[in-house]
């Protein structure tokens, strides 16, 4: 039974081997079933999304060279979500100060009503968990108005490519 799985007949040594990436190649595998044809939509879709949230932060400290591409809606949506990017990491930087200074400073520290670097350490944790959320509030939408317009994504991708970005092109 062992060896019919193997189907090498138990002759392991003198058989090819064979790539293991070779079942992803979609040249060799046609897609029969309805069911398949989905899920391949659904896995096209997903990498789709995530070639664009790892973009992100290429795509938003360099807007204006997106300007003629994307709508005023699309723009004003990511340069929210930039200005989100920069305060999380300004907070996350001076959390992980506080932390290496063991908490000496934070007494001094009021709470979230100002500005980061006045928060206490345990609001600027506050603080910082709120700015996560939302950013992934943010990620969605941008995601979401993309998925609507696909040719505005379409034409990103391709502007990213060619101003050697890391976007590898469609299949």
């Amino acid at each position: 039974m062992y060896q019919a799985m193997q189907g090498t007949g138990g002759n392991t040594k003198n058989s090819k081997k064979e790539d293991p990436l070779k079942i992803l190649d979609p040249s060799s595998k046609k897609l029969v079933t309805v069911e398949s044809q989905r899920i391949m939509a659904v896995l096209d879709d997903s990498i789709t999304k995530i070639r664009l949230v790892t973009l992100l932060p290429t795509i938003t400290p360099h807007l204006d060279r997106y300007a003629h591409i994307l709508t005023a809606d699309m723009m004003s949506i990511l340069k929210e979500h930039y200005e989100l990017e920069l305060l999380f990491s300004k907070v996350f930087r001076l959390q992980e100060e506080e932390e290496s200074q063991a908490h000496t400073s934070s007494a001094k520290r009021g709470g979230l009503d100002g500005e980061p670097e006045k928060m206490s350490y345990e609001s600027l944790c506050q603080y910082r968990s709120q700015l996560q959320q939302q950013l992934r509030h943010s990620t969605r939408s941008i995601v979401r108005l993309f998925s609507r317009n696909h040719s505005m994504l379409d034409a990103v991708l391709k502007q990213v490519r060619e101003s050697g970005g890391i976007v590898r092109p469609n299949h």
